[in-house]
């Protein structure tokens, strides 16, 4: 009446190698993505190693003002504004240490009491532009504006400052848009007018004093990049203006 056999439970099917490996990565993919989202939302705290380290201070050394016989120092610029009765003049820059001085001498991105720009009767608006081709863009449109009847151009650029070097190239894409606007009789074109600044070698590796060759390897020093050194401003359309006041002295288009 009774079985005396014992009988085993069913196996089931087993996974096979490939469908293994399969689900292990499906599952590490979203545990990574789904760590990194919380993380990046606030959901939780980000570990240690995914902070970003800001330094609070840099300590630099006490250096004195350099003294030079026959030179008197000019005061520094003042955070206030001026009041410069000129046409405003729109200058794009890049970021680039290279253009310290230019700011220096507007004393911010407006003209303001006593810098150099308001000492020599200019008013510049410096705008930040990283995009070398949306400054042919504005240097274009601001000519647009002046063939148009306009006396000064409300947007674009009057000017911009690009690396010496790079002009050739900056020149060939802007100024066949230019020669469009008379013809080619020549009265718009961009050229060079003068140069401002100097930039000491920014292509580099940094790292701490003591870190030797040897020492350097494995280690991670910060990479910094700006191919050549000088730069030089352009203008848009050298028959609206004459003069641009900056560090060194007046710089004068020509017609």
């Amino acid at each position: 009446m009774f079985d005396n056999k014992i009988s085993t439970p069913p196996t089931g099917h087993r996974l096979k190698p490939g469908a293994k490996i399969v689900l292990l990565l499906t599952v590490g993919a979203v545990l990574f993505f789904g760590f990194r989202t919380a993380v990046s939302r606030g959901w939780i705290p980000a570990p240690g190693i995914a902070k970003a380290l800001i330094p609070s201070k840099a300590a630099l050394p006490d250096l004195k003002e350099a003294v030079v016989a026959n030179v008197e120092p000019s005061p520094f610029p003042e955070a206030a504004s001026a009041s410069v009765k000129a046409p405003l003049i729109r200058t794009e820059i890049w970021a680039w240490n290279a253009q310290m001085n230019y700011i220096y001498a507007n004393g911010g991105l407006e003209t303001t009491h006593n810098s150099l720009m308001e000492k020599h009767n200019a008013n510049v608006k410096l705008i930040r532009q990283d995009d070398t081709s949306q400054m042919q863009n504005d240097l274009i449109a601001c000519a647009k504006e002046l063939h148009d009847g306009a006396n000064q151009c409300s947007s674009g650029a009057n000017y911009v400052l690009i690396m010496g070097d790079g002009s050739g190239q900056f020149f060939a894409a802007v100024n066949p848009q230019l020669k469009k606007l008379d013809n080619g009789a020549g009265e718009y074109i961009a050229q060079v007018i003068g140069s401002t600044g100097y930039s000491r070698g920014e292509d580099k590796l940094m790292g701490p004093p003591e870190l030797t060759p040897r020492l350097s390897i494995g280690s991670m020093p910060r990479i910094t990049s700006r191919p050549r050194k000088s730069i030089m401003p352009i203008p848009a359309k050298t028959a609206k203006w004459s003069t641009m006041a900056g560090s060194p002295g007046n710089q004068k288009t020509s017609v």
